[in-house]
């Protein structure tokens, strides 16, 4: 994985109600046409990216689990994130995002297993700008990892939390329907192998 991390402003501000409403349906819909299913971790957004699935009429056929691991305990108990991880690029990184994802989908047994970890502000708790995110999605073969510089004004932390998941709603979206992941140089690969603590 480089080690290199060229954040990109992926989306600058919060979806509208309208967004926020269509994308996670027409994600479920799609998971189901596919018959796939979906897991998430969740560390910024606290749950948020899951409660828009669950809004959704159905979302059970596709989504089963959702964690929330706000911790480096729980980021390594409930998901595997290796330790090595959140000591050398620590939670906020591409690195531990791409651990999270790839332990989630293995734990879930689902299809796919997406992951974010972030700055939502006011202040950051690691030397990461606020806005700063992490997104990932996982297969049964690779990783890819979405850095995001989120920017909304006055640097809201409800406003980066929302357009976190809508991001990361988008991102599930392309990959369903064959869209490049790596348009713009804004994700990476990554073998699924985990390689140890």
């Amino acid at each position: 994985m480089a080690s290199h991390d060229n954040a990109t402003e992926y989306r600058r501000h919060a979806p509208s109600e309208e967004l926020a409403a269509d994308l996670p349906a027409h994600v479920v819909q799609t998971l189901r046409a596919q018959r796939k299913t979906l897991a998430t971790a969740e560390s910024c957004t606290g749950g948020l990216l899951a409660s828009y699935l669950t809004a959704v009429p159905g979302c059970s056929q596709v989504f089963g689990t959702g964690v929330v691991s706000y911790s480096w305990d729980c980021k390594r108990r409930l998901l595997g994130v290796r330790r090595r991880t959140l000591v050398m690029h620590g939670a906020v990184s591409r690195e531990t995002a791409g651990d999270m994802a790839r332990g989630v989908r293995r734990r879930a047994g689902a299809h796919l297993g997406v992951a974010l970890t972030g700055e939502a502000g006011p202040q950051a708790a690691e030397a990461k700008p606020v806005g700063r995110v992490y997104i990932a999605l996982a297969d049964a073969k690779q990783t890819w990892v979405q850095a995001c510089q989120l920017d909304t004004p006055d640097r809201d932390r409800e406003g980066i939390r929302r357009a976190a998941a809508f991001c990361a709603l988008d991102m599930v979206c392309r990959y369903l329907e064959g869209r490049p992941l790596d348009e713009n140089k804004q994700t990476e690969r990554e073998n699924d192998a985990d390689t140890g603590n």
